[in-house]
């Protein structure tokens, strides 16, 4: 039990690791999105350590049979989709090859994290959420209060996917600290007016609140508090939102990208079976995660992706609500997977791309995503019995330990 609890402590501190080189080298960087930009760096070292530490702390033989069949069937499309890289010039194949390959590495490595018990994943994902909130203060207290949602060299809505994340993952733990984390990142996403993530925030925590809770007396007044909010603060909240401002793009409206997305359209009509993974041209790609998986695995492969990961969502939704007693700590793991989950998908139509392998946004959608539906006694402290339930396909709904006492 030592031994392991030593290989868990490690993995959390790799996976921490990487969280801070995905956001603090961003204060550094004039171009972030650029193939000189020094943030790449940092990225690609981060998770290489975490990709390392992580197969050599944690068994990965076995996890692949621990995946339901939406989630291998995402696995597979990925791999068969190696054959879409064979066009154009040989460096681009190897290229788009080796990305491919490192995707499906990436997933696995993830996954690893839920082989630890369910509170340390908690605890982990709480302390990522804390790095985040983290690097969110320290860029106001480098580059002061944002003007014009400007935050020194940090684009806005990375900044914005930053809180996102930070919120998201906040939720896995309960108490006075975390709560503040959420309000600080919800603040903060406030503060560069990113709108998919201030919505995104609110989706998480009704979904959190409604299934984790549905007949709670909290819910109804915080629902009361934000109707009487928006009545009284309408103005304020349209100026943050900023549902009309054609400085955003054209046609700002409620995407501000109806431009790009019509570009990625004639794309995907002149490669309708995909172009691979990494492959499309970025400013050809519509700035829309799904486009992207469109553009990427195809018409086919993309649409198959994209009703798996809707699958997974809705099915998290079920098993959070109807899954758990309302004091089983599992429950509470459950809820802030749903809610995280639903959030995500919403702020994929505004991000570049659903799964990546350097952005938080992509690497807390691919985590949550590709959590194993089927679980071993050591992480949830269920009995062989339970375990046997629990795993059982015909659970309905799933149960906690106290449940069978």
């Amino acid at each position: 039990m030592n031994l392991g609890r030593h290989r868990d402590t490690i993995l959390i501190v790799s996976f921490l690791t990487w969280g801070v080189l995905m956001t603090f080298p961003l204060v550094t960087a004039k171009a972030a999105l650029t193939a000189e930009s020094p943030v790449l760096l940092y990225q690609l070292f981060g998770a290489a350590q975490y990709l390392a530490v992580a197969f050599m702390v944690r068994p990965s033989g076995d996890l692949i049979g621990k995946y339901d069949n939406l989630q291998i069937s995402v696995v597979v499309i990925i791999f068969l989709s190696l054959g879409l890289q064979l066009h154009d010039d040989a460096a681009l194949v190897a290229v788009g090859i080796v990305y491919t390959i490192a995707l499906l590495v990436t997933i696995v490595a993830l996954s690893l994290l839920f082989t630890m018990p369910t509170d340390v994943v908690a605890k982990c994902l709480g302390g990522t959420a804390a790095v985040y909130v983290a690097f969110g203060i320290s860029a106001i207290a480098l580059f002061g209060w944002p003007e014009d949602r400007h935050l020194g060299p940090i684009h806005p809505n990375s900044f914005g996917t930053i809180m996102l994340s930070a919120f998201i993952l906040s939720q896995f733990r309960e108490g006075v600290f975390f709560v503040l984390l959420r309000i600080i990142a919800f603040v903060l996403a406030a503060s560069v007016s990113s709108r998919f993530a201030l919505i995104g925030c609110l989706l998480a925590f009704f979904v959190f609140e409604i299934t984790s809770n549905p007949f709670s007396l909290k819910l109804l007044l915080l629902s009361g508090l934000a109707a009487a909010g928006f009545v009284v603060f309408h103005h304020q909240i349209g100026d943050i939102l900023a549902l009309d401002d054609p400085a955003r793009n054209v046609s700002s409206g409620f995407t501000g990208r109806d431009e790009e997305w019509f570009s990625a359209f004639d794309l995907i009509a002149e490669y309708p079976f995909g172009m691979g993974f990494k492959r499309p041209p970025y400013e050809n790609a519509g700035h829309n995660g799904y486009l992207k998986i469109l553009l990427e695995f195809g018409i086919i492969g993309g649409g198959l992706i994209i009703a798996a990961v809707l699958s997974i969502v809705v099915r998290a939704l079920f098993e959070a609500a109807a899954g758990f007693r309302d004091d089983s700590p599992l429950r509470r793991i459950a809820s802030a997977r749903a809610g995280g989950l639903v959030a995500l998908i919403f702020a994929t139509f505004f991000q570049p791309q659903m799964f990546n392998l350097g952005d938080v946004h992509g690497i807390t959608l691919m985590l949550l995503l590709f959590r194993p539906g089927r679980v071993s006694a050591r992480q949830t402290g269920f009995s062989r019995r339970e375990m046997q339930l629990w795993n059982s396909p015909a659970r309905a709904p799933l149960s906690s330990p106290g449940d069978q006492k």
